[in-house]
């Protein structure tokens, strides 16, 4: 079996590039702070979602021998046959696993980028869940073997966990502010709504609407 310990590899090449970066940017703290995270987040979850991974000949020949996993494509399909499969503990346990998965993706993302958007947000985390479903499946066809299955339901609820981790985001802007770490982008406020409330060039806030007495 090839050990996710081969992206340690990496490690390094990722170093250099949050040097240069951070010298040509000059990021906020908190900015920076939530770069690093997103860079150590993103190597775990490679960890996690593609390895183990086998390429021996002969333990090959083997799995191939044996019943191989069925990819699904049917949405909520995979989630009722998980239930009625496996126990309570188990089932809740992969659910659970699967929205917790891109998590911290819905909370680093804005932090180190301008993400003004729910929307915005939700296809970032589908496109990277959708990546790692093809990639599983493109190594499973590579070895012959379907050693991760592609699962539509893991999208979702990557997706689901993605949002999540973006409202968790939104919730804590004001402590952060509050704490002088830097300036954090308010992704939930439109630009519309910002420029309403901006002050005007004779230096005074100008109501939004009348007030009817």
């Amino acid at each position: 079996m090839l050990r996710g310990t081969v992206l340690l590899f990496a490690i390094p090449i990722l170093v250099v590039f949050l040097v240069v970066w951070n010298a040509k940017i000059h990021p906020s703290k908190l900015r920076l702070l939530g770069a690093i995270a997103l860079v150590g987040y993103s190597l775990l979850a490679l960890n996690v979602t593609l390895f183990p991974l086998p390429f021996q000949p002969a333990l090959l020949h083997d799995l191939r021998l044996s019943d191989s996993p069925q990819n699904n494509l049917i949405p909520i399909q995979g989630l009722i046959q998980l239930i009625g499969r496996e126990s309570s503990e188990v089932a809740a346990r992969q659910i659970v696993g699967n929205v917790l998965l891109l998590l911290p993706l819905g909370y680093l993302v804005p932090t180190v980028w301008k993400v003004r958007s729910i929307r915005r947000l939700m296809l970032i985390a589908l496109i990277v869940s959708l990546g790692i479903e093809l990639t599983q499946f493109a190594v499973s066809r590579a070895i012959g073997y379907t050693y991760k299955i592609f699962d539509i339901d893991d999208i979702l609820l990557n997706t689901l966990g993605g949002i999540i981790g973006y409202g968790a985001y939104l919730a804590l802007i004001p402590v952060v502010r509050s704490s002088g770490m830097g300036d954090v982008e308010d992704s939930g406020l439109s630009k519309g709504h910002r420029a309403s409330t901006s002050p005007s060039s004779s230096g005074s806030t100008q109501p939004n609407a009348k007030i009817i007495k």
